[in-house]
């Protein structure tokens, strides 16, 4: 759960509370990054609808395609949040 062979390489030898405070910087970050994507997607997803964008071949309207990538984003940056606060608050 929330490792990977490389940054344990460098952050084995870390004291945990410098450990903690990394992953919940680097969560921060994340959750910035994911929730700036859902609302670009969100804004293309109402600019889809309102000029009625079609797939070409079967005319399939594209706005909810855009807009379930906007509501996977937002979760994801609920969720980077979500660890982030766990990390700081009570250490993971």
């Amino acid at each position: 759960m929330r490792t990977n062979i490389i940054v344990d390489s460098f952050t084995t030898r870390l004291p945990r509370g410098v450990t903690r405070a990394v992953d919940a910087f680097w969560n921060l970050v994340w959750a910035v990054v994911a929730a700036v994507l859902a609302e670009r997607l969100w804004v293309g997803a109402r600019e889809t609808l309102a000029s009625g964008t079609t797939t070409m071949q079967l005319g399939l309207p594209t706005w909810w395609a855009v807009g379930i990538g906007a509501l996977g984003f937002a979760g994801t940056a609920l969720a980077a949040l979500y660890w982030a606060v766990r990390l700081i608050r009570r250490g993971g």
